[in-house]
């Protein structure tokens, strides 16, 4: 007998008033003081607001007083705070980054990526490729041999090269693969927020 299948739990965004599974949005919190508080795991205690990861969409909240509406209440919203988010949700990214590195659910550079793309690695791995994540500030010859070695797999841009080595523990990584597992879908989904939060160009699609 086959499990039924359990939709996502949904909440309503602030700012768009259109409803998305709840892992898709920003999670904010009021602490103590009534500052407002990004719960980028989603557990802090509180009640949640929610808005999408778009910075256009958080500075409306702010703006318009969204978030004082929601907790009908006075809400402080720290100064520059959409740039510390961005740079919680950068943080965030090169940390799993890390961990994905050490549980061997990554491989970067293009050699590398050669080998792991190859039809006959594919088909023997326990863990195949699943995402290809290139440096925003990439060079475009780079860029364009190692999406053609990465064949369908969908590709991502958040984190420069520097970023991502840093990530990694070197100076540099402008190419990266990740293997599918839990691990990799939680680098996908804080690449896309980090993206939709950055305030600098993204890397062509």
């Amino acid at each position: 007998m086959s499990k039924k299948h359990t939709p996502p739990p949904t909440r309503k965004c602030l700012a768009s008033g259109e409803t998305f599974p709840k892992e898709e949005l920003v999670r904010f919190v009021l602490d103590p003081d009534r500052v407002l508080t990004p719960d980028l795991s989603q557990n802090l205690p509180g009640r949640g607001l929610y808005v999408r990861p778009d910075r256009a969409l958080i500075e409306q909240a702010i703006q318009k007083r969204l978030f004082a509406r929601a907790a009908k209440g006075v809400v402080h919203v720290p100064d520059a705070f959409s740039d510390r988010l961005e740079q919680l949700y950068k943080s965030s990214l090169m940390n799993l980054l890390g961990l994905a590195k050490k549980s061997g659910q990554l491989i970067s550079g293009l050699d590398k990526i050669k080998e792991c793309c190859s039809k006959n690695q594919v088909s023997t791995s326990k863990r195949p490729p699943a995402y290809l994540l290139e440096a925003r500030d990439g060079g475009e010859d780079g860029r364009k041999r190692a999406i053609k070695l990465a064949g369908t797999l969908p590709v991502l841009y958040a984190l420069t090269a520097s970023e991502q080595g840093q990530a990694l523990g070197r100076d540099n990584a402008v190419h990266i693969i990740l293997s599918e597992g839990n691990l990799s879908r939680r680098i996908v989904q804080m690449t896309k927020a980090l993206t939709g939060l950055s305030a600098s160009d993204k890397g062509d699609n």
